[in-house]
């Protein structure tokens, strides 16, 4: 992929998030609407080293029957660069959880190889859904700080089984 491909794919998620921040803003100043049931928005894109995926780190609101119904999660997409066709492919998801309160505590991206993906989460984190791998990528999921213990602590308190 060149890097005016490469450069224009950013772009294009930039202007994605614009207006999915736009519209959670003017959904959060009309009084009685509600969101309509998914809006995205990414907060970034991670190229593998070969070109061949994109990770994108994003936030999705889903909404019920009103606000109160209303769920948050941050999620990781991967998406294959197709040259050959002109729709974009279907991202799939490989990695979601529910936000936590302190801006600290956001998801780590980083590719190891050309198809192995690590994420890092946090270690107090509700995690719904966690896959080993997608299509040829590898995924691996890392807890930041690193403690098992801890980790079961928490999910137990949430009347969860640990990892």
């Amino acid at each position: 992929m060149t890097a005016v491909a490469r450069v224009g794919i950013e772009i294009c998620f930039a202007i994605l998030g614009l207006i999915g921040s736009g519209l959670l803003v003017l959904w959060a100043a009309s009084p009685g609407k509600e969101i309509s049931g998914d809006e995205r928005w990414a907060v970034g894109t991670f190229p593998s080293p070969d070109d061949a995926w994109m990770a994108v780190v994003g936030e999705h609101a889903y909404s019920g029957s009103g606000r109160a119904d209303t769920s948050q999660f941050e999620a990781v997409q991967l998406v294959r660069y197709v040259r050959h066709q002109g729709n974009p492919p279907d991202p799939s998801y490989i990695f979601t959880m529910e936000p936590g309160g302190d801006p600290e505590d956001r998801l780590l991206l980083q590719w190891l190889g050309p198809r192995k993906l690590q994420i890092t989460a946090p270690n107090r984190s509700f995690i719904q859904i966690k896959k080993s791998g997608y299509e040829d990528v590898e995924v691996v999921v890392k807890y930041q700080p690193d403690d098992p213990a801890e980790r079961a602590r928490y999910l137990r308190a949430r009347g969860l089984p640990p990892d």
